[in-house]
């Protein structure tokens, strides 16, 4: 969580997902990975709209990779959304299988699966 003078400007979540929604998502990305051996997922990261391009997913992903720190993780990302593409590699996540289409809350949109193994650290870009 990050604030800006008690205004609540970004969230990061890790999830414990369950084995039946990891097989789901991997199935989904036409992936070859094993979706049991990833024991985390970044759920998301958000930023308040005022407070975006400012680099500050990264110090969000920076803390949410802290809890994981060990374990192989994987993420989903809006496919278009070049920001968090960007955050996701530098973090050492990478894209794998193929992006598929999700409706959420009445958004049509391609999601893509990012993996990270747990010997992956954060890279200079």
């Amino acid at each position: 969580m990050m604030e800006d003078n008690d205004l609540l400007i970004g969230v990061a979540a890790v999830k414990r997902p369950n084995d039946g929604y990891k097989k789901g998502i991997f199935e989904k990305a036409q992936t070859k990975e094993n979706p049991s051996s990833f024991s985390f997922e970044i759920g998301w990261i958000v930023i308040e709209k005022n407070y975006q391009r400012q680099d500050l997913s990264h110090v969000l992903m920076k803390e949410a990779l802290q809890i994981t720190k060990g374990n192989k993780v994987f993420a989903t990302t809006i496919t278009d959304n070049q920001p968090m593409r960007k955050t996701n590699k530098r973090y050492g996540f990478n894209p794998t299988g193929n992006s598929y289409p999700t409706n959420r809350e009445g958004r049509n949109y391609s999601l893509t699966l990012f993996l990270k193994n747990e010997d992956e650290t954060e890279q200079t870009l």
